[in-house]
């Protein structure tokens, strides 16, 4: 599966030019939701992508964890980040996390560790974070680990 990768500006500020993000923007008044599915059958896909934001000391921040599961929980994950309309100067960038999800009835609990950069904007830096799915496993929440951060909010795409 593939996994959340966040980012954050060095010491909670971003103090670069604006990138062009590969993220497509959210509008402001929108929460990047899916409609109502119904839970996935079976065992926990091997690829999927997941959608939605964080807040961290630059604000909302658009992001896209791709989680890619290997044996025994282990999963390598990728996290793009980049621009909200509601947080337009956000930079695009990237970077590969490890960790590990387990598969409980509750739910997905997940763990993810940096590992490096794929696109590294000035003044970010990699950092980790910790997520727990609904019973469905369709929707994630949890916490960017790093001071001047806070809450995640995604939901399963493919």
């Amino acid at each position: 599966m593939r996994s959340l990768v966040i980012a954050i500006g060095l010491a909670g500020c971003w103090t670069g030019p604006a990138e062009h993000s590969t993220l497509e923007p959210v509008p402001a008044n929108e929460a990047p939701r899916l409609k109502a599915t119904p839970p996935l059958e079976g065992p926990f896909p091997a690829h999927t992508i997941w959608r939605g934001r964080y807040t961290c000391s630059q604000g909302d921040t658009a992001m896209q964890l791709t989680l890619d599961l290997a044996k025994g929980g282990r999963v390598i994950a990728i996290f793009d980040f980049g621009p909200l309309d509601s947080n337009p100067t956000v930079p695009a960038g990237s970077y590969r996390l490890i960790g590990h999800l387990d598969d409980r009835p509750e739910g997905l609990a997940l763990k993810l560790y940096p590992d490096r950069w794929i696109s590294q904007p000035d003044g970010y830096e990699m950092v980790e974070l910790s997520a727990k799915s609904d019973r469905r496993r369709r929707h994630m929440r949890g916490t960017i680990d790093h001071y001047g951060c806070g809450a995640l909010s995604l939901d399963l795409v493919e």
